[in-house]
């Protein structure tokens, strides 16, 4: 049917987002059928141009409704873990790093991090070091449920005796990261968010909530040859740890 085929044209260049199943398309294509037959059988020239006007509404109703109900699916996919439990059908107990507090997995890849955990963490795309170790998420369950979960990551590299360590962590519940250090120093990162940071020895960290969640982020700074850094190189960890939030995606 004409008015089919150019329905059929029209939808491969709809989003991504407004693609849905070829069972709704069907069930949605067959009630416009069944109205267009009903109108075309009262007959009559006029009849049949108000028939053209309403098929151009069908039409138009049809594509919308393949919008809304696709985007509502893939509100529903991308949202799919959040506000439940942590999947641990993929994950390994630690048990060497489990205690009665917290029960400790064995360390994963970011993708799969990121299916698996039940809220959506931000994670790093930028770190001022060129990490020799290996990407892997650590992860632990402080609750039976596998409802409060915190990740960490650790980038670390060994340069002519100087050793960098950067870890990242998140949870999606508060884990003493809101309680501010004697020594702290209050940063505005952006409008609404604000973090403590905290020099501790040798290691530098910024820690703060946002959209419910809590990280943080230190910078471990280890030189052979010099025992207490500079205020230079306490300022130039600061900004880094600050570009590494800007750039968390």
């Amino acid at each position: 049917m004409k008015n089919k085929d150019s329905i059929e044209k029209m939808l491969p260049s709809l989003p991504q987002t407004a693609q849905i199943s070829e069972q709704k398309k069907r069930e949605m294509w067959n009630n416009i059928q069944t109205k267009q037959e009903n109108t075309y059988t009262k007959g009559t020239r006029g009849k049949r141009k108000g028939f053209v006007v309403g098929l151009a509404s069908f039409v138009t109703l049809f594509l919308i409704g393949i919008i809304v109900l696709s985007e509502l699916e893939n509100t529903g996919n991308n949202n799919a873990n959040v506000n439940q439990m942590l999947d641990v059908s993929k994950l390994e107990k630690d048990k060497g790093a489990s205690n009665t507090i917290y029960t400790s997995y064995k360390p994963i890849s970011l993708d799969l991090t990121k299916q698996i955990i039940p809220y959506p963490s931000k994670f790093p795309t930028y770190l001022p070091i060129e990490a020799t170790n290996g990407e892997t998420v650590k992860i632990r369950s402080w609750d039976p449920q596998g409802k409060k979960v915190s990740l960490e990551i650790n980038y670390f590299k060994d340069d002519a005796g100087i050793t960098h360590l950067i870890t990242f962590e998140s949870a999606n519940f508060d884990n003493g990261y809101s309680v501010p250090e004697i020594d702290s120093e209050k940063l505005e990162l952006k409008s609404g968010v604000s973090a403590n940071f905290i020099i501790n020895q040798n290691t530098r960290i910024l820690e703060w909530e946002e959209n419910k969640q809590f990280y943080k982020l230190s910078y471990t700074y280890l030189n052979n040859e010099q025992t207490h850094p500079s205020e230079e190189l306490i300022e130039e960890h600061k900004n880094e740890l600050i570009k590494i939030y800007k750039e968390l995606k």
